[in-house]
């Protein structure tokens, strides 16, 4: 029997089911978002401009970015290899995140590193087994051990309708069996509700 990313996650008394909802519906989802070239974060970066841009055209920060050495990253994504639906996380509402991309080399197992903070202030701080979390039933496409060359991962989470509406911001880092970087992630958002 498969072990879900909710089962993995103790509760402690001093996080609610609520927080731990947030972890187990995004870390996986958002970790997996990550492993994409910084090139093609170059190419999703607002463009300066000169003028004024009223508030309501203006294009929202990337909710993710890469973080530590990219170019020492062992998973690079293809140009349009990474594909998030929707752009911005909603309670009630399934995120579905599709990574296409070239591994430098073969992955035995490996672990996720996470260092959130949820509004600015309560800290969240977990390892999880890569391979685990691959094996579990968030992963739709993508299991360990992950082979040399192409590969394409597919993550979906349910972000259920009681989790609170509340920033999320941090590091996620992936690393292999050999402590090698699969992908690092920072990320900052904070989750809508359907109305919003």
């Amino acid at each position: 029997m498969k072990a879900t990313a909710a089962s993995i996650l103790p509760l402690s008394s001093v996080a609610s089911v609520s927080i731990m909802q947030i972890l187990s519906t995004l870390y996986t989802a958002l970790a997996l978002a990550s492993l994409a070239n910084a090139s093609l974060f170059a190419e999703l970066q607002p463009q300066r401009v000169l003028a004024p841009v009223p508030t309501e055209t203006a294009i929202p920060p990337p909710i993710w970015q890469l973080c530590g050495k990219t170019s020492e990253h062992t998973l690079q994504a293809n140009a349009s290899g990474v594909t998030i639906v929707p752009e911005s996380p909603v309670v009630g509402e399934n995120l579905t995140v599709t990574i296409q991309g070239y591994l430098s080399h073969t992955v035995d197992s490996g672990s996720i590193d996470v260092d959130l903070r949820l509004m600015k202030f309560i800290k969240l701080k977990k390892n999880f087994d890569l391979c685990d979390e691959l094996d579990s039933d968030l992963f739709v496409e993508g299991e360990c051990p992950l082979q040399e060359g192409p590969v394409t991962l597919r993550a979906v989470a349910h972000i259920p309708d009681d989790v609170p509406k509340v920033t999320v911001d941090g590091d996620i880092i992936l690393t292999d069996q050999d402590d090698n970087v699969i992908t690092c992630v920072r990320i900052a958002l904070k989750l809508k509700g359907k109305d919003e």
